[in-house]
C-alpha cells in the first residue's frame, strides 16, 4: 500500500511539472486561443490577432518526426484546400533542434506553402499545451478555439475512417457548432515502453542470437519538441511506431 501510493505522488509530480516547470494548462474549446507573435522561415513576424476574421488552423509540425511526416500529404492538400474556402493554415515548429535552415528545407522539399512559424523556447508550445506531432487547434473568427486534437484518425492514410479536422471545418463553415469531440492519436501504454523480459527460448540457449534471426529489434523514434536546454529524454520505443508510438513534447 505504501509503495502504490509513492507510485501515484511520483506520476503526479510528473504531470504537475516538466523540467521543474509548471505544466502547461490546455486551453479550453469555446473561450479564446492563446493570442501569440511569431516569426515565419523568412522573418516576417505573425501574430494570431492578424487573423481575426478568419479561420485559422494551428498545427504543431515536425521536420523530423516520422509521425508528423506521415501526415504531411495530408496537411498540405487541407492547407491548400481551405485556403480556397478563406482558412488560414500556420504551422508551427517548436522543436530547439530544427533550425530554421532545416525548417525551410523540409517545406521546400514537400512543398509545404503554407505558413510555418518557429517557436524559440517553445514559448507557444507551452501556452497551447501542445504534447506531441501533429497537434491541431481551430480557432473562428472571432479569436475563439473551437477544436482540437487530432487530424484524422490514423497515420495510415489507408486505415483513415474519420477526418476529424476537416468534419469540424466543415461544420465551422457551414455556420454550424462544431461538434467533433476532441481525440487524439492512440497513445503506448507505459508497460509497453519497459524492456521486454528474455523469453524462455533465449534464457534456455547459450548460443548467440543469429544475425539472420527473424527478431526485429525494437523501433526507436524521436518525436519530442526539444527544449533549448535540453529536456528529459524522449525516446519512445515499439515493436511498430507507426502504430503506437507517442510523440511526446519536451520542453526547456
Amino acid at each position: 500500500m505504501k509503495q502504490a501510493l509513492i507510485s501515484m505522488l511520483i506520476v503526479a509530480g510528473l504531470f504537475t511539472s516538466l523540467n521543474g516547470r509548471p505544466a502547461p494548462t490546455p486551453p479550453t474549446v469555446g473561450q479564446p486561443a492563446p493570442d501569440f507573435t511569431l516569426a515565419d522561415l523568412s522573418g516576417k513576424t505573425h501574430s494570431l490577432k492578424d487573423y481575426r476574421g478568419k479561420r485559422v488552423v494551428v498545427g504543431f509540425i515536425s521536420a523530423r518526426c516520422p509521425i508528423s511526416n506521415a501526415y504531411k500529404d495530408r496537411i498540405r492538400a487541407i492547407a491548400d484546400e481551405y485556403a480556397k474556402r478563406d482558412v488560414a493554415f500556420l504551422g508551427v515548429n517548436s522543436n530547439a533542434d530544427e533550425s530554421i535552415e532545416e525548417a525551410r528545407a523540409y517545406a521546400a522539399k514537400n512543398n509545404l506553402d503554407f505558413t510555418i512559424l518557429k517557436d524559440v523556447g517553445n514559448v507557444v508550445a507551452d501556452a497551447y499545451a501542445a504534447e506531441r506531432t501533429p497537434k491541431i487547434y481551430l480557432i473562428d473568427g472571432e479569436g475563439v478555439l473551437r477544436y482540437q486534437g487530432r487530424i484524422d484518425n490514423s497515420q495510415d492514410p489507408r486505415m483513415v475512417k474519420r477526418n476529424d479536422l476537416r468534419e469540424a471545418l466543415n461544420e465551422m463553415l457551414s455556420g454550424k457548432p462544431v461538434s467533433v469531440t476532441p481525440r487524439l492519436l492512440p497513445q503506448v501504454p507505459r508497460r509497453r515502453l519497459r524492456p521486454r523480459k528474455p523469453s524462455r527460448r533465449s534464457e534456455s540457449s547459450s548460443q548467440p542470437t543469429s544475425p539472420n534471426s527473424k527478431i526485429r529489434p525494437r523501433a526507436k523514434c524521436w518525436c519530442s519538441i526539444s527544449g533549448p536546454r535540453g529536456a528529459a529524454p524522449a525516446w519512445r520505443s515499439s515493436p511498430n511506431w507507426s502504430r503506437s508510438t507517442r510523440n511526446t513534447v519536451t520542453r526547456a
